[in-house]
């Protein structure tokens, strides 16, 4: 331990040293170790310093999404990922019933995306547990089956994985670790490539099989089990194409304005004839490709030859296309002829040739392809491809087809990796199979004795009860189970009620009552009550103009209010407006008999004297008489105050959003002079309290107060409190009259659109958007182009695109969504309305007649609600397969309450706290920027930093590099079509837009590009940027440090940085200048190389009972941190010169948000 501790020491002070050089800092306190042994004796941990402090020792951690144990058992990995599993489970039990919702397909599609990639992940890792341990994970997968097929909770699991054509978790398991073995074989560049144990490693784990190998050592017993040790992978050619230097492709096709199936084969015949008289000096070769149940084979015809062979059966029929047309490039490349034109059928492979620059993941024989025709072309060879139609009497094709359906010659046997995992799915199905043949005494096996995908009905019920008929598990025969009752038997035979070979009625002659209730999906569900998982408030009428355009999603709920009655539909969880609590003074005089605020409502209101309302857009408090009304009607309006109210308020919330706000009464008696000032006490404790809850504090618009005569007593508001979201959105003001009260009305109005209004941009509406029309306005011409200025010429593109767009595309309103309730239809309208009709009856004649009415029209407007929510919910739910993705994600993230809105808290610096919206982003830049300003290195880098960068670094060459050359059109095309659709930049323009280009448009936007590479310009409009703050998870909201800016900017900007990302990358991985143990932001590569790698040495160090000591280190704002000059230096050194390297200084200079 000693020596392990002197090694570890050592390495952390060179790590250390180095992130000193170049303006790194290690957070000590994220910076962990963990000891992994396997020694149940008590052994002391190694005391090792980072900065002068112990880095501490943990039993696990979490690392690349998967958390290491001290003993590497997985347990606590496991139980996380049950836990988060199940959480995710939820999604899958709202959309769904056994009476409605929506159907299998649709359910386990969006299982296997939400939680079977959970389990999926890192399962090549994890997979190495106890089997004790991975059984944890076994109800997860087989409740969601249950869910997604409407299967019984008795029904056997293996009938569970045949119905719904899902195989058990340890076969998939067995499955991934293979695909991922062979993607690392047919990469010839993968550190693990030729992955060897040493023998004595070998001998160590053969004689110790308690020990778990390792990952390579696992995947030999897999193959060994399948019978795949005998087939290779086809490993990728080890040098790529460049990304200035990639073939261009071009094939012929005489025959594409005609449809086969409309067109004579003598047509083709004819049209071949005159191709061949156009091309005779070429030498015409045909080739084809043969696939059948056992049978893949190709075949290349000659004028004098003709060649055939066998290829693995796993292999597909692409496969045998592209080896032909490989076959035949190998047999010209020794031929005296230099032209040749080669035929084949298959389309497919023709356009792959084609469009091989625009896909990332290539075929090898593909890329074998490419490599021969341009070696060929450099010989004076030329060669062209030709599509012809199968089938058709052509000649050639014919003779091809023939020969190769009677290849006998077997070739190499290796697969493509494609076809590699095709195959071994292939196998473990089989395998799968040949374990459900042994399941004869399964009542399923009878019904469906194959593994294979059945087709589901599109209505639920239905398939649920096709689904536990075929199992043989339902309610009527196996309830008895889950109530650890005894078997059910029938009262006419005295016989068991079992469910044999898929019939319900066992052995008995005699049929059950047709009327019984044999299921549980003939019972009504229970109502649904909350839909989008806001509740509907009890509230103060809001009018419509006030609401129309205010989101107010962001409020936060009052914690001491009393809840609703037990029926009422009104939820008072997550509502989705924030109380606004006002605490305000009033005169000394007091009602005996005040009625008590429920639900933070204020709903009085005089009957005798309406109160004034400053604004037709306000939100004020109703005031009631109490003191004059009769016992009796005092006690039945104060038990209606926080039901009744509520519900005649709801019908404004439903139909528009609402504000609910609560007031907090602080009176104290003020003489006829104006008021003294607040205690420092109280003022101090309201300001620890907005400070603690994130709330802002408002004042009344006018400093005026107001009097009540007959008293000559001041009113005045003493405290006003909201979210910083609403503060620009309302006004609060106090009403001049009492309404024969002793409270002044408080109104709170909306404020007015051109008053500060927070409002969204407004967003182009792409599918509405007239794309002809589009790409005729948006000609960039060349004279926009080929200004002198760089910085103008860019300014003439945007200028262009942004006008063509505001013509051709529709945007969205500019102001917030309305959240309106789906299921308010007009039947609830209806009965919204006659119940307040009844309650202003009943309030101005308060009989037990009118209440009783009243109560009727209340339970009756709350049974017509809920019927409504719950067939919405069910209309929402009902995914069929002829869903489409986007509607079905969609419809997913509504139900799991997924929702973009953030309200950005009240901000503490530490001095102050800021509350305006203009100070909170103010705060936030500030905080962005002194992270990577000077002053937040160390005095050690600052004085490295001022002396390195006094060197200028000369990047200029005379040297004609070929990284440096001119960008052609097809490194353009191939930026664009890699694009993921994102949010536009300052500028405004999409990728949609570039898309849509024409190619005279694109051909100049490439010419502008070019004069930015060549001239070395750059920009100034691109060296802005928009920053969206993101909170991290977990954190402090009122920190400003705790958010990552994730910065906008010009989709322009960032196709060219795409473009000059795959030069540079290419370069990088040519010269070896990358660590072959890096895995990120590199092709063919995943977390998973170093997941592996980790538990390799962890396995490696338990056979051998040695200890292993890990460092994880946590390096702080290593991205905002990182030192430009030394990126620059890096690549000085790393010998770029020229254009590449300026770009990137000129990229990394002068940024601005």
């Amino acid at each position: 331990m000693n020596f392990i501790q002197r090694q570890l020491q050592t390495a952390v002070n060179n790590i250390t040293q180095w992130c000193n050089n170049n303006g790194f800092a290690i957070s000590t306190c994220k910076t962990a170790g963990v000891h992994f042994c396997r020694k149940r004796n008590l052994h002391l941990d190694p005391e090792i310093k980072l900065y002068g402090e112990d880095i501490k020792f943990v039993n696990e951690i979490r690392f690349l999404g998967v958390i290491f144990d001290k003993k590497l058992s997985f347990l606590p990995h496991v139980k996380q990922l049950r836990k988060k599993c199940e959480s995710a489970l939820n999604i899958l039990k709202v959309l769904s019933t056994t009476a409605w919702g929506a159907d299998r397909v649709s359910m386990l599609k969006i299982y296997r995306a939400t939680v079977l990639s959970k389990l999926e992940y890192g399962c090549t890792i994890y997979g190495s547990a106890r089997k004790s341990v991975l059984q944890k994970l076994d109800p997860v997968h087989h409740t969601a089956l249950r869910l997604c097929s409407g299967a019984f909770r008795t029904s056997p699991v293996k009938s569970l994985y045949v119905e719904c054509c899902e195989p058990a978790l340890e076969l998939k398991r067995q499955m991934l670790s293979l695909h991922y073995y062979f993607k690392i074989q047919s990469n010839s560049n993968h550190p693990f490539h030729d992955f060897k144990l040493r023998p004595f490693l070998i001998r160590l784990q053969n004689a110790k099989r308690s020990f778990i190998p390792v990952f390579f050592t696992r995947v030999q017993d897999i193959l060994n089990d399948i019978n795949l040790l005998h087939l290779h992978v086809t490993p990728e050619p080890k040098s790529n194409f460049p990304p200035w230097g990639i073939p261009v492709v071009q094939f012929l096709n005489p025959f594409k304005t005609f449809i086969k199936s409309d067109t004579a084969g003598i047509i083709y015949q004819q049209i071949f004839i005159e191709h061949r008289q156009e091309y005779n000096d070429f030498i015409a070769i045909y080739t084809d490709g043969s696939k059948s149940s056992d049978h893949v084979s190709f075949a290349v015809i000659f004028p004098n030859t003709t060649f055939s062979f066998k290829l693995h059966p796993s292999c597909s029929v692409f496969t045998a296309e592209i080896a032909a047309v490989l076959l035949a490039l190998e047999k010209i490349s020794d031929c005296l002829e230099r032209k040749f034109l080669i035929y084949t059928d298959s389309l497919s492979v023709l356009e792959s040739l084609k469009s091989f620059y625009i896909h990332s993941h290539h075929h090898p024989l593909v890329l074998n392809v490419l490599h021969l025709l341009n070696k060929l072309a450099s010989r004076d060879f030329n060669i062209l491809l030709c599509w012809v139609p199968s089938h058709v009497g052509i000649v050639g094709n014919e003779e091809a087809d023939k020969a190769a359906k009677l290849a006998s010659t077997q070739t190499n046997s290796t697969v493509p990796l494609t076809d590699f995992k095709k195959y071994t799915k292939f196998l473990f199905y089989t395998k799968w199979q040949r374990q459900w043949d042994t399941e004869t005494d399964n009542k399923l096996h009878s019904v469906k004795p194959h593994v294979q995908p059945w087709p589901s009905l599109t209505t639920r019920k239905a398939d649920t009860l096709l689904t536990r008929l075929r199992v043989g598990h339902t309610r009527y025969t196996h309830r008895h189970l889950l109530f650890g009752e005894q078997t059910p038997m029938c009262s006419q035979c005295n016989c068991s009620i079992l469910a044999q070979h898929g019939q319900i009625y066992g052995s008995c002659a005699t049929k059950p009552n047709s009327n019984s209730n044999s299921d549980s999906t003939t019972r009504s569900s229970p109502p649904i009550t909350n839909l989008l998982n806001s509740s509907s408030p009890s509230v103060a009428p809001v009018s419509e103009e006030a609401l129309a355009s205010t989101d107010f999603t962001d409020f936060k709920p009052v914690s001491n209010r009393k809840k609703l009655k037990k029926n009422s539909p009104i939820k008072t969880n997550n509502t989705i407006s924030e109380k606004i609590s006002i605490s305000y003074t009033t005169s000394h005089r007091e009602v005996p008999n005040s009625m008590t605020i429920k639900d933070n409502i204020s709903t009085h209101q005089s009957a005798m004297k309406p109160s004034v309302i400053a604004k037709p857009t306000s939100v004020d408090t109703e005031l009631l008489p109490m003191a004059v009304l009769p016992p009796l009607e005092k006690v039945l309006l104060q038990s209606r105050e926080s039901d009744a109210d509520a519900e005649m308020s709801s019908s404004s919330l439903s139909e528009e959003d609402a504000l609910e706000y609560d007031m907090s009464e602080d009176l104290e008696d003020s003489p006829a002079s104006p008021p003294p000032s607040s205690k420092p006490q109280k003022g101090d404790k309201y300001k620890n309290s907005l400070a603690k809850n994130g709330s802002c504090a408002i004042k009344p618009q006018t400093t005026n107060q107001p009097i009540h005569e007959p008293t000559r007593t001041f009113h005045s508001l003493d405290l006003a409190i909201c979210s910083p979201t609403l503060l620009p959105l309302l006004n609060f003001t106090v009403g001049s009259d009492l309404c024969n009260s002793d409270h002044f009305p408080i109104i709170v109005s909306y404020a007015d659109s051109g008053g500060g209004a927070i409002q969204y941009p407004p967003r182009y509406l792409f599918q509405r958007a007239d794309w002809g029309n589009f790409m005729q306005l948006a000609d960039i011409t060349e004279s926009m182009v080929s200004t002198a200025d760089i910085t103008e010429a860019v300014q003439n593109v945007i200028d262009c695109l942004i006008t063509a767009a505001n013509n051709t595309i529709p945007k969205c309103f500019p102001r917030l969504r309305k959240f309106r309730r789906p299921w308010w239809n007009e039947a609830c309208r209806d009965s919204r309305r006659e119940e307040k009709r009844l309650w202003n009856i009943f309030r101005r004649y308060p009989t037990t007649e009118n209440h009783v009415a009243f109560k009727r029209a209340k339970a009756l407007a709350r049974r017509i609600r809920r019927r409504s929510q719950r067939e919405s919910w069910i209309n929402f739910s009902s995914i069929t397969s002829s869903t489409s993705s986007k509607q079905l994600w969609k419809r997913v993230k509504a139900a799991n309450g997924i929702y973009h809105e953030f309200s950005f808290p009240v901000l503490n610096t530490g001095n102050a706290k800021h509350s305006d919206p203009l100070d909170i982003a103010n705060t936030l830049g500030h905080a962005f920027a002194q992270v990577s300003a000077t002053d937040s290195y160390s005095p050690a880098f600052v004085a490295i930093k001022s002396r390195a960068e006094r060197t200028p670094l000369r990047f200029t060459s005379r040297n004609t590099l070929p990284y440096n050359s001119e960008f052609r059109m097809f490194e353009l095309e191939t930026a664009l079509s890699r694009a993921h659709d994102t949010s536009p930049g300052p500028d405004g323009i999409t990728y949609n837009m570039l898309r849509h280009l024409n190619t005279t448009s694109l051909s100049h936007l490439l010419f502008l590009f070019n004069r930015i590479w060549t001239e070395q310009k750059y920009p100034s409009q691109w060296h802005e940027a928009i920053v969206i703050p993101i909170l991290k998870p977990g954190k402090d909201p009122s920190n400003p440090l705790h958010y990552r800016p994730i910065a906008l900017t010009s989709c322009l900007c960032k196709t060219f940085e795409r473009m000059v990302n795959a030069r540079l990358v290419f370069e990088l991985e040519r010269q070896g200048c990358i660590s072959p143990l890096q895995s990120g932001f590199r092709r063919g590569r995943t977390t998973f190389d170093n997941l592996v790698l980790m538990e390799t040495q962890i396995r490696n160090a338990f056979v051998r009972r040695n200890h292993l000591v890990s460092i994880f280190f946590d390096i702080e704002k290593a991205y905002d941190r990182t030192w430009r000059y030394g990126i620059l230096l890096t690549l000085f050194n790393f010998g770029f010169r020229g254009n590449l390297p300026i770009f990137l200084r000129n990229f990394l200079s002068r940024r601005t948000f």
